[in-house]
């Protein structure tokens, strides 16, 4: 359980209008339970919302586009260089995320308000929002025939975790 002022990131699936939409955690239960409604694993939308304080930022895109992005590539990115740029894949929408003083990441894009959140769980956040999808999607799509586009997502998040580990060892 987290408290109010510990920034929390989920990653929700998007359904469709007038459907409940699972979140990460509940997903392999909730597919397995409405197959009906799954997607091909290329086609499925999420969200990944990142929220402390009644504060929150939504960024949704195609999942496959967005785990790599949002939950590896960005947190590499800004541990690497302090700062990381991505574009959506399926709207117009550029996100930046960047280290600021005090020890928050900014989140900006052309969309939404600017928010920043503490860093160091924001970026543990994202890192283990992508782990669960890339533990439940195999899962989830068994058979799929875009299963081997985990293997990139894979490649990420193994960069991420090498990146927050140098950084903990170099605060």
């Amino acid at each position: 359980m987290t408290d109010a002022l510990t920034p929390r990131v989920r990653l929700q699936y998007y359904i469709g209008r007038k459907q409940e939409s699972p979140w990460d955690d509940e997903a392999v239960a909730w597919f397995a339970a409405h197959s009906e409604l799954k997607p091909a694993l290329e086609a499925q939308h999420g969200l990944v919302i990142v929220s402390a304080e009644g504060r929150e930022v939504r960024i949704g895109d195609q999942a496959l586009s967005l785990v790599p992005e949002l939950c590896f590539n960005a947190v590499a990115a800004v541990l690497q260089a302090g700062v990381a740029d991505f574009s959506l894949y399926s709207a117009a929408t550029d996100i930046r995320l960047t280290a600021i003083d005090g020890g928050q990441i900014e989140f900006r894009s052309n969309v939404f308000a600017t928010e920043a959140f503490a860093k160091w769980p924001v970026l543990e956040g994202l890192v283990a929002c992508g782990d669960r999808f890339l533990q439940m999607a195999p899962i989830i799509w068994a058979g799929d025939s875009d299963l081997d586009m985990l293997d990139y997502i894979h490649e990420c998040a193994v960069t991420a975790h090498a990146a927050l580990a140098a950084a903990r060892k170099n605060p």
